[in-house]
């Protein structure tokens, strides 16, 4: 696929990355009686192989179990070169998918799954949740921890079967014609659906870290913390030093800056360079309010 064009939040930043897909991947987990409109959007996009060039594969996994060894197989596929756009074609809740035999992936389960899957695609992993209240798998994310995704597509809350129906063609159309996932979920999908990138969300999640734990009263709670830590340490170790070295030593070691990047974007971004800077962060905190979500 080409490569995207994407808007960052609170500052008009945009990024251009390429994002590599050669499968669709429909994973349905539904009562049987369910399956002819599934059926239906399935035949559709086996249609547009001939003109997008990228085969369709369907999964009918029952179990949590059964779903979770599928996932694992594409992790060994995509050493092999899979890069697969996932569609989890299941109803859905706030806890998780819920699964054809009644069961339930909870979203930390999933996303454990698919931290693994997208390391192995080095971040090029794309996944459509035709699931209602599938915007909360969005929640799981974390800064310490690898993306489970580079894009998610889900609805907020409840969503029709027969606005799947009627919009799901359009949208993989749109994409296997233009190649632009973005254009695709803007002109076919919005509003039912929302799309979030890992590049968006890392920056957000840097935001709120430096506004809650790197500027303002919170910043100087952590000197002055860390600075009662070192005088203790030094006079216990028989080497103390004077009040303001310390106290400079601290400011400059707590003083925000490229380096908080530097320690989350590899992990989070498995590899893929991190869309902005520390004066980009500078931006965004001065338009966003501080959280105590810090975990993204």
């Amino acid at each position: 696929m080409k490569a995207e064009r994407i808007n960052l939040p609170s500052g008009g930043f945009s990024i251009s990355e390429r994002i590599q897909i050669n499968r669709i991947v429909w994973i349905r987990s539904l009562p049987e009686c369910e399956h002819g409109p599934s059926n239906r959007m399935v035949e559709d996009l086996m249609a547009l192989e001939p003109t997008g060039g990228i085969q369709v594969e369907l999964f009918s996994p029952q179990t949590v179990e059964e779903c979770l060894s599928l996932i694992e197989e594409m992790s060994l596929r995509a050493r092999e070169g899979l890069r697969p756009l996932i569609h989890f074609d299941c109803h859905g809740s706030e806890y998780g998918l819920a699964l054809e035999n009644g069961e339930t992936l909870d979203w930390d389960t999933l996303a454990a799954a698919l931290r693994t899957l997208n390391v192995e695609t080095r971040n090029n992993l794309i996944c459509v949740l035709a699931a209602c209240f599938g915007l909360n798998f969005g929640k799981v994310l974390s800064l310490s921890k690898p993306t489970p995704w580079y894009i998610m597509i889900a609805p907020e809350e409840q969503i029709l079967i027969g606005d799947l129906e009627q919009k799901t063609r359009p949208f993989y159309e749109s994409l296997l014609t233009t190649g632009s996932i973005t254009r695709a979920f803007q002109t076919k999908l919005e509003p039912q659906m929302q799309m979030f990138n890992c590049q968006v969300l890392f920056a957000k999640g840097i935001a709120v870290y430096v506004k809650n734990h790197a500027s303002g009263k919170a910043l100087q709670e952590r000197r002055e913390k860390l600075l009662t830590q070192v005088m203790a340490s030094r006079r216990a170790s028989g080497r103390p030093i004077p009040l303001r070295v310390a106290r400079s030593l601290v400011k400059t070691g707590l003083k925000p800056g490229q380096k908080v990047i530097d320690h989350f974007a590899p992990r989070f971004l498995i590899g893929r360079r991190p869309a902005v800077d520390y004066k980009d962060i500078q931006r965004i905190v001065s338009k966003t309010k501080a959280s105590s979500q810090t975990t993204i």
